[in-house]
């Protein structure tokens, strides 16, 4: 972060919000509060009002400023000015683009047969400060559940055959263990989510045919800063047609 060397001199607040900071290299007693206010002319900033700053010691010979911003302040350069009791610091202020991306529900748990094709349905709410561009296809793996632990016990049980490595047979189990890839089709909702935005989705996810029946499975289905926990419980006596789609 810069340092600024004297008193009224100017700061310069960087990060991505909600919360930036800056630091002075003049120190304070106690915590202190003051307001941020952007200049008129700053790009983008009408609807942010004057902020509430607060400035805290940094150690013996400097101070922390902090101020909280709407999540969606656009990233981005703006100029302004810190009053602090009877002190004014001009200040510049570096806005970091942020993706910050919610998801409900937080878990995903699907009972099907292998081949089938299920039908999810999401609630997206852009949280950050730059646009969000949901695609419409995506893929993930699937392994078996406590496939990795489960591997690793199964190579240290006995020792390797003459030419076998550990190793090996930790690959090969692991292999076997794997369940292959669900392909998803975003049916609708796909597109740009803009921020502050609450999107409503629908997917489809084609599960693959190597799937053995009785077997539970889990993955994470990436999205944006998101990792989407999938559960899948292998059902042979689902019929593995597509489901008919609510109107």
């Amino acid at each position: 972060m810069a340092r600024a060397s004297a008193k009224g001199a100017s700061l310069h607040f960087q990060g991505p919000p909600p919360l930036v900071e800056a630091f002075t290299a003049t120190p304070i007693e106690s915590p202190a509060f003051g307001t941020l206010t952007l200049d008129a002319g700053a790009r983008r900033v009408a609807t942010i009002a004057p902020l509430a700053v607060e400035a805290v010691p940094a150690g013996p010979s400097a101070t922390r400023f902090l101020v909280t911003l709407p999540a969606t302040t656009p990233p981005g350069s703006y100029t302004g000015a810190v009053q602090l009791d009877r002190e004014r610091h001009p200040i510049t202020l570096e806005v970091h683009p942020q993706t910050n991306l919610l998801v409900a529900p937080s878990r995903l748990e699907v009972r099907a047969a292998a081949g089938a094709e299920v039908d999810v349905a999401l609630t997206l709410v852009n949280a950050g400060n730059v646009d969000f561009e949901l695609a419409r296809v995506h893929a993930f793996n699937l392994m078996e559940l406590d496939a990795i632990e489960e591997t690793i016990h199964a190579a240290l049980r006995e020792d390797p055959a003459p030419g076998e490595r550990r190793l090996d047979r930790f690959v090969d189990e692991l292999a076997a263990r794997h369940g292959g890839l669900v392909r998803v089709g975003v049916e609708e909702g796909a597109g740009t989510i803009s921020p502050g935005a609450t999107q409503q989705v629908r997917a489809l996810l084609r599960l693959p045919v190597e799937l053995s029946a009785g077997a539970t499975y889990s993955s994470t289905w990436p999205l944006g800063n998101l990792n989407l926990s999938v559960n899948v419980f292998v059902d042979a006596a689902t019929k593995t047609t597509r489901p008919r789609r609510s109107a």
